[in-house]
């Protein structure tokens, strides 16, 4: 079986803390993103909104503070959502909402080493937004929602016509807390936040 095939993607959209895990410490390796990495994210998700094919949908730019706090986020090694409260206090954005998408994943060949190795991180980054876009599937636009039993927030999310900042981090993490095996945390933020309750992505 080949390691793609031996990969599992997990992404959830989490509501409230987890007040009674266990204090377990997690070895992690948040890693630096090249100007190419950052480039590449830019180009996939901006071809994902241009295939939409709405018009006036602008292109997504990378914002370096919405990428220092993601990087907080995934540090952690766990799928746990900042805060609300947290996500309206980013330094140098103060008052304005950010949204927040996070995936979790592992393969059997992953290291720690992989958050300098740029091809994998790559890898990395092109799975987790694949597999938010796929939520594509189980939105009913005419309706608004999400099909009945699935989850689409992550979709709705990079659709967000308004969502023009995106900043994004990845951790490698021992072990990522969720999975308890060697793994990786990642968070993207954006503004303006997306998934307004009454209000369509675009």
């Amino acid at each position: 079986m080949s390691n793609e095939r031996r990969s599992r993607y997990l992404s959830a959209v989490l509501v409230g803390a987890m007040c009674c895990a266990p204090a377990v410490r997690a070895d992690s390796a948040v890693a630096g993103l090249s100007p190419n990495l950052i480039d590449a994210i830019l180009q996939q998700l901006n071809r994902q909104r241009a295939s939409l094919g709405v018009a006036d949908m602008p292109p997504v730019a990378w914002d370096a503070d919405l990428a220092a706090f993601a990087a907080r986020t995934a540090a952690g090694c766990r799928m746990q959502h900042s805060g609300t409260a947290q996500r309206s206090a980013i330094p140098n954005k103060v008052g304005q909402y950010a949204g927040e998408n996070l995936a979790i994943a592992f393969r059997s060949d992953m290291r720690l080493s992989d958050s300098g190795d740029p091809a994998r991180l790559q890898r990395y980054f092109q799975q987790a937004f694949d597999g938010w876009w796929r939520e594509q599937a189980d939105y009913d636009y005419a309706a608004n929602r999400c099909a009945p039993g699935k989850q689409c927030g992550h979709y709705t999310q990079l659709a967000w016509r308004d969502s023009v900042q995106i900043g994004c981090a990845i951790a490698m993490c021992n072990p990522q807390l969720d999975l308890g095996r060697l793994g990786y945390t990642l968070a993207c933020n954006f503004l303006p936040g997306g998934n307004i309750v009454g209000r369509r992505p675009y």
